[in-house]
């Protein structure tokens, strides 16, 4: 067996904890392939005793392998919250938004603040996508900060900067936009049937697709057009010759989770993972299942449609990363004192609103 090729390919997952009883499943992926890193969860824990706990678990099954781990969440607010409960919740994006920046910053920098100290090195958010539904609750809904793209990217630069300053990558989402589908990618395929470059959803990315911004996470939308008969997260002409060649973009490219039903069911559980690496995303996020990683390796070694030169550039370019924002496998411990965090959320939440 390749080892070297074999770490390059584990390097570029993140894997999902689904449930408490996978933890020690986990561990075992970690030591025995040393997997890129880790997605958490709320029900993974349930108090930040418990979440720090795992934390330094995980750390510890990587401490012999000279890549540290990259401890990822999917932290926004409001209804994408995955902290535990003794920590208020901050309000979404749209509500911190209406409050004017002062707000989006103090959230911001309690939000990374907190995930630094607790050895989060990832965060997959600022969301990027335009509000266009009145419904709080449709997919993006209060999720993105505004109907307006200038305040979006106001807000979004707020977050990315407050992220970045506390060694958190800042993952911006969900490219090249949901914000005009109201589709659950997580339940059925969204389709653009239009896709234009002057259209108001892109002015946003437009403005992140940079040499600072480090990592960007592609929908699972398919583009007629553009994408083929796939979900831009699958389409190499998507993800290589039209974000990387086509707008320069050099940072880390994400798929959304592919356990998503529009992906699994359509392309099956293991062969969107390879249609993932052949698309050449440098970070493909998976939930586990037993036997998933291993499969999907065995399976990876032998795919002759993946590029030897890719492959490694992406490797390479994830190390950089890994090293730019200090990520390590040193034990964290808690310090955060939730009687003046709460304090602070709650001055955020009860701030007037426009």
């Amino acid at each position: 067996m390749n080892t070297l090729k074999r770490d390059m390919l584990a390097q570029k997952l993140l894997v999902g904890i689904p449930d408490k009883k996978y933890i020690p499943n986990v561990i075992k992926l970690i030591k025995d392939y040393h997997i890129g890193g880790i997605i958490l969860y709320k029900n993974n824990y349930n108090s930040i005793n418990e979440m720090v706990d795992l934390i330094n678990r995980l750390k510890e099954a990587n401490r012999g392998y000279d890549i540290p781990l990259t401890i990822a969440i999917d932290q926004e607010g409001g209804r994408v919250n995955r902290l535990p409960k003794e920590l208020l919740n901050i309000k979404s994006s749209y509500r911190q938004c209406r409050s004017g920046k002062t707000i989006v910053k103090k959230a911001a920098r309690i939000t990374s603040e907190v995930l630094s100290s607790l050895g989060i090195n990832m965060d997959f958010a600022p969301v990027l996508d335009l509000r266009k539904q009145r419904d709080d609750n449709a997919f993006i809904g209060n999720r993105a900060f505004s109907p307006i793209a200038k305040k979006v990217i106001e807000c979004g630069e707020i977050w990315c900067d407050e992220l970045s300053r506390n060694n958190v990558i800042p993952v911006i989402k969900h490219y090249p936009g949901h914000g005009s589908l109201n589709v659950d990618s997580h339940l059925f395929l969204p389709v653009i049937n239009e896709f234009k470059e002057d259209k108001d959803d892109l002015v946003p990315f437009k403005y992140f697709i940079k040499e600072e911004t480090p990592a960007m996470m592609v929908a699972h939308i398919l583009i007629r057009g553009k994408t083929g008969l796939k979900p831009a997260t699958l389409s190499k002409p998507f993800i290589s010759e039209y974000i990387r060649k086509g707008k320069k973009y050099n940072g880390l490219i994400v798929t959304d989770e592919l356990g998503m039903k529009a992906v699994r069911i359509f392309y099956g559980k293991i062969n969107s993972v390879k249609l993932a690496y052949e698309a050449t995303n440098d970070i493909i996020c998976i939930k586990y299942h037993p036997n998933y990683v291993e499969k999907s390796l065995k399976m990876l070694l032998k795919d002759n449609k993946i590029s030897e030169k890719e492959l490694e550039n992406s490797f390479n370019k994830i190390i950089k990363y890994k090293k730019q924002y200090k990520f390590n496998d040193k034990e964290v411990s808690n310090k955060i004192d939730i009687s003046k965090t709460n304090k602070m959320i709650e001055e955020i939440n009860n701030y007037e609103e426009l």
